[in-house]
């Protein structure tokens, strides 16, 4: 599975992130089989992840996307580190997550997702 290099910070760390977890076969095959676009938005600025037959992490948001989620790198550090969960952070309202119930499976894919990558 291919992907590209992003030109960002905190692209660049999301793809190391996805490349370590990608490694994981099973992990790897489930992620060729998604197609979705989901927005990740920081407080420094926004990536769009495309999963389609593999992953590309871009600079910027993508308008069209099946998921927006919306948070800060605080929170996102916090929750590698271990010092608060990320379900625990989308149910109390410090991470947003719009789409969810428009595509369901593209939110529990991303879920799982960030889970596999922060930790939980």
């Amino acid at each position: 599975m291919s992907m590209e290099k992003p030109g960002d910070f905190i692209g660049l760390l999301f793809r190391i992130l996805l490349d370590k977890k990608l490694e994981n076969e099973s992990f790897r095959e489930e992620v060729k089989a998604w197609n979705m676009t989901v927005v990740l938005e920081t407080d420094y600025y926004p990536i769009t992840m495309r999963f389609d037959n593999g992953v590309s992490i871009h600079y910027g948001s993508d308008k069209s996307a099946d998921i927006h989620v919306k948070t800060t790198m605080k929170r996102m550090i916090e929750i590698a580190a271990g010092n608060q969960g990320l379900l625990a952070s989308i149910v109390g309202g410090m991470i947003s997550v719009n789409g969810i119930w428009r595509r369901p499976r593209s939110g529990y894919r991303f879920y799982k997702t960030m889970k596999h990558l922060l930790g939980d």
